[in-house]
């Protein structure tokens, strides 16, 4: 393509170069009517050209020849009568000066895409002649691609955030706006001047296209909005060293325990028929909770494989040597789990009295660490609150947590065994959640767990045994 570009340069040189010209040597020691080869950068392209007019020394000899001495400039003299490209009166520009935009166009005039990147920049709608090419010989590489295709996404990110801005900005500042325009008197409209002589005798213009509108200016007062809403709108809620534990704890355990959850229902009416005849016979005072407390002790004792926890330290499996059940009790500092040691060798009287000890005592604020930390198993009951069911976060380093809704009456078909055949017969259902810690626990030790609970709180009887 070079060769073909000099070789045009020369014609159009030739061309355009009076005769009595040609003998002007450009560079030094060409003889006269010898076309020597130019260089591209003597051709001009931004009008239809000139003769070169050589200044010459007064000594120069009259047979055409003259010495490299004699020729002191060159320059190109604008000629508008091949078109109006330089107008008149334009300053004489170098010959190398005025020619080297061709040369770059010449050079350029068909960007190198390589197939990948064509396919990538066709895709996504950028200009394949605006990338800039990093490859051999200004090749336009995939990389390139990538990178034009990725600073497209990005301004068209910041022009689509500052439309956006702009458009926040003026919804907030069109209530303003409209209360100042209903306030200020309407005026009535001036009458238009009658148009001058000059004015109705001066030919039409032509008209001239109307500028973009200026963006509307964002208004000085507007802010971003607090986080509780207008400023002053929220108090700091002062947070005491236990909710500070409290919730470094919990948020270790959702994010560093993988969690699994298995839900179950049990039918209580057995357990709500002997908790009455405990209170109306023998005048013990027995919660549902305790029951609950009472037959979850039971169920670890009888699922062995589920009484463990995992130490992460030398991830290993370590079994827990007791049964010991935390219980979460609400307090005004934060949620605290009271433990009860050795829950599955205690009755149900003993449970429900040291529940409620420990509880008083945690409401209170005077446990004792040893009162509230370890445990190998939590419930947290919500039952009171009229939850139907949820899900709690496993309290580390224990391996598990059951979360207890509240009963609901419903209607259910009896068992294969019951004498009304297949007539509904409303029961107490109670829904309860196991969150395990997957390492420890897997699904099919989780399923056995819940069914153990289930059982003991179905028969309550199992519990006294």
């Amino acid at each position: 393509m070079s060769r073909a570009v000099a070789r045009h340069s020369r014609l159009l040189a030739n061309a355009l170069v009076p005769a009595g010209a040609r003998g002007v040597a450009v560079a030094g020691g060409a003889r006269a009517g010898v076309d020597a080869p130019r260089p591209l950068a003597t051709i001009a392209t931004t009008h239809t050209a000139a003769p070169v007019a050589a200044t010459t020394s007064p000594s120069a000899p009259a047979g055409g020849l003259l010495p490299p001495a004699s020729v002191t400039s060159a320059t190109l003299t604008p000629n508008t009568s091949f078109g109006p490209s330089l107008a008149a009166g334009t300053p004489p520009m170098h010959a190398a000066t005025a020619c080297r935009p061709f040369h770059a166009a010449a050079l350029n005039m068909h960007k190198v895409v390589s197939p990948a990147a064509r396919l990538l920049l066709a895709g996504s709608g950028v200009d394949p002649q605006s990338v800039q090419g990093s490859g051999p010989k200004g090749v336009v590489t995939k990389g390139d691609a990538l990178a034009a295709i990725a600073a497209a996404a990005r301004s068209a990110a910041a022009a689509a955030a500052a439309a956006s801005a702009r458009s926040i900005a003026t919804t907030a500042a069109a209530p303003a706006v409209s209360a100042s325009a209903a306030a200020a008197p309407v005026a009535a409209p001036a009458p238009a001047p009658p148009p001058s002589p000059a004015a109705a005798v001066a030919p039409t213009a032509a008209p001239v296209p109307p500028s973009a509108p200026a963006p509307p200016p964002a208004p000085a007062a507007a802010a971003a909005p607090a986080l509780g809403g207008a400023a002053g709108a929220f108090v700091d809620i002062p947070t005491t060293q236990i909710r500070r534990i409290i919730a470094q704890r919990l948020m270790e355990s959702k994010w560093g325990s993988p969690h699994l959850y298995a839900e179950s229902d049990a039918d209580i009416d057995a357990t709500l028929q002997l908790r009455k005849e405990l209170k109306d016979k023998w005048q013990v005072a027995v919660s549902v909770n305790d029951f609950v407390i009472k037959a979850v002790a039971m169920a670890l004792s009888e699922v062995t494989e589920a009484n463990v926890h995992w130490d992460a330290k030398r991830a290993q499996l370590v079994s827990n040597s007791s049964i010991d059940i935390s219980i979460a009790v609400a307090t005004d500092k934060g949620l605290i789990t009271p433990i009860l040691k050795d829950a599955d060798k205690k009755s149900l009287g003993a449970i429900s009295k040291e529940v409620k000890q420990l509880a008083e005592r945690a409401r209170a604020g005077r446990l004792q660490p040893h009162e509230f930390q370890g445990g190998t198993f939590s419930i947290s009951n919500l039952g009171m609150f009229a939850i139907d069911r949820f899900s709690a976060i496993i309290n580390p380093p224990q391996s598990g947590i059951l979360a207890v809704g509240r009963g609901e009456k419903v209607l259910r078909l009896p068992s294969e065994s019951s004498a009304d055949g297949l007539q509904l017969q409303p029961a107490t259902k109670m829904e309860v959640t196991l969150s395990a810690d997957a390492r420890a626990i897997d699904a099919n030790t989780a399923g056995k767990l819940l069914s153990a609970i289930s059982a003991n709180l179905s028969d309550p009887r199992r519990l006294l045994i």
